[in-house]
């Protein structure tokens, strides 16, 4: 529950009293609807997953994304929370919440694929095959609602890139001997 109200309380439209910020509903319904509608249109098209095994490995690539994001947040972080800035350090609590709430849709992906894997494909009766259905739409909305959290993961990390390309530089100004 605590990481989903940090997903929830990271998007927002950043500034720089806390207090003013005001919840990012594109952002938010964008993220909720897009695995909603394709589960929904799997469902409704009767699409199952055809190769869960491959399902699974995307899975693994974008959890092995995740933590290695997770790492850089985690390093950036402890970096700004010595010069004591505030917006930045939401912008990365944002995106390690983010992180680690995908990694826990990841084991349920995880889960749901190794239940499809053990259902049979062939010869089952039409309630099985919905099942499969039902099954695969799940892991794929899931797998959906991960990949756009890695696109908001990504968004938050070229801004503290560019932060902290500007700090280096200001204090590469700084050091310079003055010319005068």
């Amino acid at each position: 529950m605590q990481l989903i109200r940090g997903v929830r309380e990271g998007l927002r439209h950043r500034e720089e009293n806390a207090a003013a910020e005001k919840p990012d509903w594109t952002t938010r319904i964008v993220l909720l609807s897009i695995p909603i509608l394709v589960a929904g249109g799997m469902i409704w098209f009767g699409l199952g997953v055809q190769s869960p095994d491959q399902l699974l490995a995307g899975a693994a690539l974008l959890a092995g994304a995740l933590l290695t994001g997770f790492s850089q947040v985690a390093a950036w972080r402890e970096r700004i929370l010595m010069r004591d800035e505030q917006a930045r350090t939401r912008a990365l609590d944002e995106a390690a919440a983010h992180i680690l709430l995908s990694l826990v849709a990841g084991v349920a992906i995880t889960v749901l694929v190794v239940s499809l894997v053990v259902i049979p494909s062939e010869d089952i009766p039409a309630w099985v095959e919905q099942i499969r259905v039902v099954l695969g739409a799940i892991s794929v909305a899931v797998l959906s609602y991960v990949g756009l959290t890695l696109l908001i993961v990504a968004n938050l990390l070229w801004d503290a890139f560019q932060f902290e390309k500007q700090d280096a530089e200001r204090e590469n100004l700084e050091d310079l001997p003055n010319e005068d």
